[in-house]
C-alpha cells in the first residue's frame, strides 16, 4: 500500500497504477480502490501523525551520525525531534547536519542508546514541528510554558507547568507565585520531577521570609539548583543551618539536597523493606518481596491498578517480529542459518540486492535437522510448488513448477537470474512450525530484474518431507556463488 511518503507534491507524478495511484484514463471500476486507499494512508498517518515518514533510510556512520542520500539539510535541521528504527525505536534531537555530494552527514543526540547498523535501510522520521515553527500554542507565544502558581502550604514550593518538561536543563528559568512565606531554606518541586533547593546569591540557603506569600519568584537552573535571580524580599538576611539527622534512623524525610547516594567500592546499594514492605519511588510502588531466580527471563515489570503494584511478570502481548542475525555475502556459496528453535513458530528470511557470478542462477534452499553439520539433499526430501509471472522486451509470460519430490526449493520458481549489472533479485522466505513433528512448511516472494529493465515475480510454496524438527537452513545457488544482504527475523510467540 502506497504511504503519504510515497506521494509527489506534484499532482501528475501521482500516476501510478491504481490504487497506488490514478494514471490519466484508468478505469471508471478502479475510482473507488484508489479513494480507499487514499484514505487507508491518510488514516496511517493519523494514528502516528507527530512524526512525518519522509520515506528516509539512513546508513550509520557511528553511535552518533548517520548518513542519507541527497542534501537534507534543509529537513533535517538543529533540534528536530527524530525517531529512527534500530534493533529498537530510538528517540532523541538532530544536532546538526551537513551535506558533501553525494550524502547528507546527521548528528544526532539520542535520550537512550546509541546508533547501530541495524537501522541501515529502515525508516527515520522527524518530529512534525519544526524548531522554527510559528505554530505553536499560546502558552509558547507569551511565555507562560515556564510560569505556575504554587498552591502548597509550606516552603516546599510545587508547582505544574503546561506542557510537561521532559527535565530540567542547565540555564532552564522559571516563575512561580509562592502561597507561603518560606521559613528558612526552600526547596522547589516542578511537575514532580524532584525538590530542588533554592539558593540566593549563588550558594546560600534562603533565611526566612526571604520570599514572601503572593510574590513572584524566578529562579534558574545551574545543574544542580534553582538560583534565585528575583530579589530577596528579606533585607536582614541570614543563613538557615542545616540540621543532620545522624542516628541510624531517620526523624523525618532524608532529603539529599540535589547530592547523590553513593556506594564505596563498587557496593551495592540496597533498599530491601523488612517483610512484605513495598519500594516505594515517587508514584510508583514496586512489589519487592517477589522471588526472583531461574525460569524468569525475559520477565517484565507490569502495573497491576487494582494492587496499585509493579512486579515482575512473565511477558505477554506475543507478535513482536525481532531481528535474529545478519550477514552480507560476497562471492560464497551458501549462506546458513542455524539455531531455529521452539521460542517462535514462524521464522522470516529476507534478502536483497542479491547478484549471481554465474548466468542462469536460481536460488534455493535447503533444510537441516541436525543444526547445520549437513543439509537434507535426498532424492524426495522436498514438495514444491510454485508460479513465475515474468515481461521480457514487453511480453508477458507465466510459467508454474511442481514437483513432489526433489532434493531442494526452487525460490525463483521456475525461472533463473543473470549475472550482468543490475540483473538481481530479492525477496521474502518464510519458514513455519520448524521445531513441530510435522512437515516443516516454507513459502516465498521473489522479484528478479533478468535484463534491465525486464523482470519476474516468483512466488510458491513446499515443505520438508521429515516430522524431524528442523533448526537450520542453507540457502546457495544453482550454479556459482552468490552476493547479497540477508536478514532472519522471528516472530516471538511471547
Amino acid at each position: 500500500m502506497a504511504q503519504i511518503k510515497d506521494w509527489s507534491t506534484t499532482a501528475a507524478s501521482n500516476n501510478s497504477a491504481p490504487p497506488d495511484g490514478a494514471p490519466e484514463g484508468m478505469l471508471p471500476s478502479a475510482v473507488n480502490n484508489v479513494i480507499r486507499e487514499n484514505m487507508a494512508s491518510v488514516r496511517t498517518w493519523f494514528e502516528n501523525s507527530e512524526w512525518i515518514n519522509y520515506g528516509h533510510s539512513g546508513t550509520q556512520a557511528s553511535g552518533t551520525t548517520f548518513t542519507i542520500a541527497t542534501d537534507l539539510t534543509a529537513t533535517y535541521t538543529s533540534d528536530r525531534a527524530i525517531q529512527i528504527v534500530d534493533s529498537s525505536t530510538l528517540y532523541g534531537f538532530v544536532v546538526s547536519s551537513t551535506y558533501s555530494a553525494p550524502n547528507t552527514t546527521v548528528t544526532v543526540e539520542l535520550l537512550t542508546g546509541s546508533l547501530t547498523t541495524s537501522m541501515n535501510g529502515e525508516t527515520v522520521s522527524l518530529g512534525a514541528i519544526k524548531p522554527s515553527n510559528d505554530s505553536l500554542p499560546k502558552n509558547y507565544k507569551y511565555g507562560l510554558h515556564v510560569y505556575a502558581a504554587d498552591a502548597e502550604a509550606s516552603d516546599t514550593y510545587v508547582i505544574t507547568l503546561t506542557p510537561t518538561p521532559i527535565a530540567l536543563e542547565t540555564g532552564m528559568v522559571i516563575h512561580f507565585k509562592a502561597n507561603t512565606a518560606n521559613t528558612g531554606a526552600a526547596t522547589l518541586n516542578v511537575n514532580s520531577i524532584g525538590a530542588v533547593t533554592i539558593k540566593k546569591n549563588y550558594d546560600s540557603d534562603l533565611a526566612d521570609n526571604d520570599i514572601k506569600a503572593n510574590q513572584i519568584v524566578s529562579v534558574i537552573y545551574d545543574g544542580t539548583n534553582f538560583q534565585m535571580i528575583s530579589p530577596v524580599s528579606n533585607t536582614g538576611g541570614g543563613i538557615s543551618n542545616v540540621v543532620e539527622d545522624t542516628t541510624p534512623q531517620l526523624g523525618g524525610n532524608l532529603d539529599v539536597n540535589g547530592n547523590k547516594i553513593t556506594s564505596a567500592s563498587s557496593g551495592n546499594i540496597d533498599i530491601e523493606p523488612n517483610g512484605t514492605g513495598n519500594v516505594l519511588i515517587g508514584n510508583f510502588t514496586f512489589d519487592a518481596d517477589q522471588t526472583v531466580g531461574a525460569g524468569q527471563d525475559d520477565y517484565v515489570l507490569t502495573y497491576d491498578n487494582t494492587g496499585g503494584l509493579i512486579s515482575l511478570e512473565a511477558a505477554g502481548g506475543g507478535g513482536a517480529w525481532s531481528l535474529v542475525t545478519s550477514t552480507t555475502a560476497s562471492g560464497a556459496s551458501e549462506v546458513t542459518f542455524t539455531g531455529l528453535d521452539s521460542t517462535a513458530h514462524v521464522y522470516e528470511v529476507r534478502y536483497s540486492n542479491v547478484t549471481f557470478s554465474t548466468d542462469g542462477t536460481s536460488l534455493r534452499l535447503r533444510m537441516s535437522t541436525d543444526n547445520g553439520s549437513t543439509y537434507d539433499s535426498g532424492a524426495s526430501d522436498y514438495d514444491r510448488l510454485g508460479e513465475q509471472l515474468r515481461v521480457d522486451a514487453g511480453t508477458e509470460s507465466e510459467f508454474f513448477e511442481g514437483d513432489e519430490s526433489g532434493d531442494h526449493i526452487n525460490l525463483v520458481s521456475g525461472g533463473s537470474v543473470g549475472s550482468a549489472a543490475n540483473e538481481e533479485l530479492g525477496g521474502c522466505l518464510t519458514i513455519m512450525d520448524p521445531s513441530d513433528a510435522s512437515y516443516t512448511k516454507a513459502s516465498w516472494t521473489s522479484v528478479f530484474t533478468n535484463a534491465t529493465p525486464d523482470f519476474g515475480f516468483a512466488t510458491g510454496g513446499g515443505q520438508r518431507r521429515t516430522t524431524t524438527a528442523v533448526n537450520a537452513i542453507q540457502l546457495y545457488p544453482s550454479a556459482g556463488t552468490v552476493s547479497g544482504d540477508f536478514r532472519l527475523y522471528k516472530l516471538s510467540d511471547t
